[in-house]
């Protein structure tokens, strides 16, 4: 199985076994997100576009989906703790050289991210007319994994290599979000966020950077009390 594969069982296992956590406690918001970032990956698009050549084509590697699960404990009137678990997916990244008319050379890259978090919200203004305005921490490991493929075409034969690499490292969170209300135990919510993610080169040729401002639409289930207005 690839180291995608991998992580994509782990995140699952995350979303899973969260609610059945949850229930246990007294009372908190049991979240599901999905959005949009960007990445710096200077690094990994420098090594595309010398791979391809002055007249080859590159694909950067620049923007990518986030999934990610939460659940936030109430631990004061305007505060709420709990871990946070990420699944970050940057587009493909690919060069292309073409030598002559028989010869190319093409290469495609793959990235993935786990972060691993625990942290906070803050509300900055509680419920009022069905909305609530907040600022989120989190901080946490990050798993970080890269694949690389190189294809080389001579005439009729094709020959590939493929290199995988792995690695951890710190990240960081830092969002502001505002939830409305659809319900007495549920809420909508927009985050507005940047992300702190270098990895280093994680084993391999050139450092991988996961760092970016990101957008996040999620669906926020509460239990152990209802909201109030």
């Amino acid at each position: 199985m690839t180291y995608e594969g991998n992580i994509m069982k782990r995140f699952t296992l995350a979303v899973t076994l969260i609610p059945f956590l949850f229930c246990a406690c007294l009372a908190g918001d049991f979240g599901l997100w999905m959005g949009f970032t960007g990445f710096k990956m200077g690094s990994v698009n420098d090594a595309l576009t010398a791979a391809a050549g002055p007249a080859g084509g590159v694909t950067k590697m620049e923007n990518g989906d986030i999934f990610a699960v939460d659940m936030l404990f109430d631990a004061a009137p305007r505060l709420a703790i709990g871990p946070r678990v990420e699944f970050i997916i940057p587009n493909q990244g690919e060069a292309t050289r073409i030598i002559d008319s028989q010869d190319a050379v093409f290469v495609k890259q793959d990235e993935s991210l786990m972060p691993v978090m625990i942290g906070g919200k803050y509300i900055l203004k509680d419920w009022q007319n069905g909305v609530e305005l907040n600022a989120k921490v989190f901080g946490g490991l990050g798993f970080g994994y890269s694949t690389v493929k190189t294809v080389n075409v001579s005439g009729d034969f094709e020959t590939w290599v493929r290199s995988s690499y792995s690695g951890t490292g710190p990240v960081a969170d830092l969002i502001l979000g505002a939830n409305f209300m659809i319900s007495p135990f549920s809420d909508i919510a927009l985050d507005l966020g940047y992300r702190f993610a270098d990895m280093g080169n994680m084993g391999g040729p050139v450092d991988v950077d996961f760092s970016g401002a990101f957008f996040n639409l999620g669906i926020n289930y509460r239990f152990g009390q209802f909201y109030y207005y």
